[in-house]
């Protein structure tokens, strides 16, 4: 299965979560280069001649040369046909940049997956929840579960602690999911 028809079926499940697709792979590519293992050899020495008269196929190793946008180079490699009348230089290509694209996935995955991480994390200067007031002082507080700020204050009654956050208020007991990971001080009145 190609990755675009992976990425049609994806599309036809109706899955939206954050993903890697086919684009944007493409779109993190801002050069590509092709050479062969001869062009390499040949390029950096004389003795090319003499070797290939022994392996006769350096012509069909195939190397693609990646640049990403943030100047990381991929290296793909296609070895060649194991028959060399059937050696074609556009699959050599072909195949060398497929290898280089396999590479690419994880790459972008992990950046992904870190800046979904960063949208969720809190802000510098917040403090955890359990450390907030409560005599009834309003803060800014933040919960990670669903990524909301609002404005909080919680209350410590005989029976209960009340939280009220973003509008809303609650008993920890009855809604532990509705209390704030995390607060920190309103900031003050502009002069």
């Amino acid at each position: 299965m190609t990755d675009q028809q992976i990425e049609q079926e994806i599309q036809a499940k109706g899955l939206t979560a954050p993903r890697v697709t086919p684009a944007d792979i493409e779109a993190n590519i801002a050069a590509e280069h092709y050479f062969t293992a001869a062009e390499g050899l040949g390029g950096s020495c004389n003795g090319y001649k003499l070797l290939d008269k022994v392996n006769g196929t350096l012509d069909q190793v195939t190397f693609c040369v990646l640049v990403l946008r943030n100047g990381t180079k991929i290296v793909g490699i296609n070895y060649g046909s194991v028959d060399p009348a059937q050696h074609s230089a556009a699959d050599g290509r072909k195949y060398a940049r497929e290898h280089a694209i396999e590479q690419i996935w994880p790459l972008l995955g992990y950046e992904l997956r870190s800046n979904l991480r960063a949208m969720k994390a809190p802000a510098p200067g917040l403090q955890p929840i359990d450390t907030a007031p409560t005599d009834g002082t309003t803060f800014l507080a933040y919960r990670e579960r669903d990524g909301r700020w609002g404005e909080c204050y919680r209350v410590q009654r005989d029976d209960c602690e009340m939280w009220t956050f973003g509008g809303g208020s609650a008993a920890v007991e009855e809604w532990p999911d509705f209390t704030p990971t995390h607060w920190m001080p309103l900031p003050g009145t502009p002069k």
